[in-house]
């Protein structure tokens, strides 16, 4: 969990409100919707602080909370640290694509143009 807490507080700085706005609005072209073992409301507007904000949440979590109770994976432990790498994945997708990174965007396009 100490290497996953660093990751999380290197973070890349914030978008501007206009990038995250525009790359909602591409994305939502494409339904894009990343898939995590536990919910992540709202991701593609997410910022750093959210992020943090959800690792802390996560971390936090008693092995015995119902949302863990949901998820199919060995430990509740382990769940939680998948859903860790899973947001940092796609966080760190969404913050390349927020700066028009095209390696990002074909990543995106691979995915849900080329079926």
């Amino acid at each position: 969990m100490k290497e996953l807490k660093k990751q999380f507080k290197a973070l890349a700085p914030d978008a501007t409100e206009k990038q995250i706005a525009d790359t909602i609005e591409d994305l939502n072209r494409y339904n894009y919707d990343p898939i995590f073992i536990l919910e992540a409301p709202n991701f593609l507007s997410w910022k750093k602080k959210e992020m943090i904000d959800e690792y802390h949440r996560l971390a936090s979590l008693p092995k015995d909370d119902p949302e863990l109770a949901q998820v199919n994976i060995d430990s509740p432990e382990e769940a939680v640290k998948k859903q860790m790498s899973l947001l940092l994945y796609h966080y760190d997708l969404l913050v390349r694509l927020r700066v028009g990174e095209s390696e990002a965007w074909d990543v995106v396009y691979e995915l849900y143009e080329d079926d």
